[in-house]
């Protein structure tokens, strides 16, 4: 995916973080159709680290990851001044109440429940973050 492509000038960054090579190939395939570049977590540590080193201009996190979960990536996330302001929206199977609250609470803009339409990936990025500008 366009982790290993670079960035083009003016294009907009994406962290897709999850445990699932399916979920990360589905998102990022959609997201550069849509002129983003793509970066991919597999764990919690790696969505951290990963956030911290390109700042994202969006991150899409599972909740139940290995290393951290997706409640402990955001509170670690939010730590750095940096990425306070930068919109996450949880993508997850899980959508118990308390999970959902806890994540809006901790900083994510908005939350996604697998399975998912493309359309509705779309319409909630489009409500945080306008679409990237047009590449040439």
């Amino acid at each position: 995916m366009g982790w290993f492509f670079g960035k083009k000038k003016g294009q907009r960054t994406v962290l897709v973080a999850d445990d699932d090579v399916v979920i990360r190939g589905l998102l990022g395939n959609l997201l550069e159709s849509q002129g983003w570049r793509v970066v991919e977590a597999a764990d919690g540590a790696q969505a951290v680290r990963i956030a911290a080193s390109e700042v994202p201009d969006l991150i899409l996190l599972d909740v139940n990851m290995p290393q951290l979960t997706g409640p402990e990536c955001i509170a670690n996330i939010r730590k750095d001044p940096r990425l306070k302001d930068v919109p996450i929206i949880m993508c997850s199977a899980q959508d118990r109440f308390d999970t959902v609250e806890q994540c809006l609470s901790l900083g994510a803009r908005d939350y996604i429940v697998k399975p998912f339409e493309m359309k509705a990936v779309l319409a909630k990025i489009a409500k945080v973050l306008p679409p990237p500008p047009a590449t040439p």
